[in-house]
């Protein structure tokens, strides 16, 4: 799946990616990981700087960027929104990106639902 993500979507989806789990668990978070994290060359262009603890970026930062995510890859950021959902510990930033995870996936199976009708239906 391919979405755009900006500069602070990307950093939300970095802190809710699991810490700890199987051989296959761990090996998709480092792909998911390496996709999310900021490159040497992005960090320079955005200019992101630490101010305390949080991170601040320019104008540049908050323009989406195109990121694909493969099936292991999304399977798994879904459930780390699952699993936030179920215990009731989404913050507003993290449902905002759920949402658009899930308005993503929705969007996808439309176009599937399209490829797949017979020829002469609309």
């Amino acid at each position: 799946m391919k979405t755009k993500l900006n500069v602070g979507e990307r950093l939300t989806l970095v802190q809710i990616i699991p810490e700890k789990g199987s051989f296959k668990t761990m090996r998709t978070v480092e792909t998911v990981k390496n996709t999310l994290y900021l490159s040497d060359e992005e960090r320079e262009e955005f200019e992101i700087k630490q101010n305390g603890s949080n991170l601040a970026w320019n104008a540049k930062g908050s323009e989406p960027k195109e990121i694909s995510f493969n099936d292991f890859g999304l399977e798994l950021i879904m459930e780390a929104f699952e699993s936030l959902d179920i215990t009731e510990s989404l913050t507003s930033p993290q449902y905002l990106l759920y949402k658009h995870f899930k308005d993503e996936e929705e969007k996808a199976k439309e176009e599937v639902k399209e490829v797949e009708k017979p020829k002469g239906q609309n």
